[in-house]
């Protein structure tokens, strides 16, 4: 797949896991937990940065099931994701349910992205990124350079203190609990 065009390469990862258009352009964004499903707005911010999102899994080659959400999590707040709040908080989800669920490749995963860097800080237009190869972002990001395990008290240290932030976001996110279940029922009512 590295020799392939994202605009390529992107329809195919989609059709794989059965995902929707890019972003979606819907106002609501379907959540799928096992058998629970529920319902969130689709904020602008959340739109844009699906593409990067998905250029993402294509170059790091996690699963977009949700144990590999686990590990894309993990790598996009260790390679940096800081600039972009929503991007920030629904990796800190996956990653805090990661390390329930998947922790050894969550931990995995966090050491390699010590070692890169993600599209968030790049600046590129999404036309950009189309045209560019999957091999040629892998190697914009770091992705073919080996693991600098010279790093790995900064790489435990960075790890510890995002389960800490990880733990006070997700014990003010309780509040936003009930907020959540009240959207989804109206989207249930709703639609029938």
């Amino acid at each position: 797949m590295d020799d392939l065009p994202v605009k390529v390469a992107l329809p195919l990862f989609r059709k794989e896991f059965n995902l929707d258009i890019p972003g979606g352009d819907d106002e609501i964004v379907r959540i799928v937990i096992g058998r629970i499903v529920l319902y969130i707005p689709n904020f602008e911010t959340r739109k844009k940065i699906v593409l990067l999102h998905d250029i993402h899994h294509l170059a790091t080659g996690y699963s977009a099931f949700f144990k590999g959400e686990t590990e894309i999590s993990a790598w996009e707040l260790s390679a940096g994701c800081y600039n972009n709040w929503v991007a920030f908080i629904i990796n800190i989800y996956a990653f805090m349910i990661g390390l329930i669920i998947n922790p050894t490749k969550v931990w995995r995963a966090w050491v390699r992205g010590r070692n890169t860097r993600t599209l968030y800080f790049m600046g590129y237009h999404y036309d950009e990124l189309l045209q560019k190869t999957v091999g040629a972002i892998k190697k914009e990001l770091g992705l073919m350079s080996g693991i600098n395990h010279r790093r790995l008290l900064k790489t435990i240290v960075s790890f510890i203190l995002m389960i800490i932030i990880g733990l006070a976001v997700s014990i003010l996110s309780i509040l936003l609990v009930p907020l959540t279940i009240f959207f989804t029922l109206y989207i249930r009512l709703k639609s029938g």
